[in-house]
């Protein structure tokens, strides 16, 4: 029986999910939504996804997955470098 937890926070200032304290926190589940491919350039802090929070079956909140950090677009020298690792290493 999970009734002690009340607040599902995240690490952004002024935001989370407040859940009734009367409320059985058994049937909170979360799941993650994230692209199966993503286009480079990408920026820091750019939104990936995000992380859904469900009480039974229905959405109760969701908290965006970011980017860590930023991600170059790859150019003709990095496959070249890739390729080279392959039979050199």
């Amino acid at each position: 029986m999970a009734w002690k937890i009340r607040y599902l926070s995240d690490t952004r200032a002024n935001s989370g999910i407040w859940i009734r304290k009367a409320i059985r926190l058994d049937g909170v589940k979360k799941t993650i939504e994230l692209p199966e491919k993503a286009q480079a350039p990408v920026a820091k802090g750019a939104e990936a996804g995000r992380a859904v929070y469900l009480l039974n079956g229905v959405e109760i909140g969701s908290v965006p997955i970011l980017y860590e950090n930023d991600v170059a677009k790859a150019v003709y020298k990095d496959y070249l470098f890739k390729i080279m690792e392959f039979y050199l290493l």
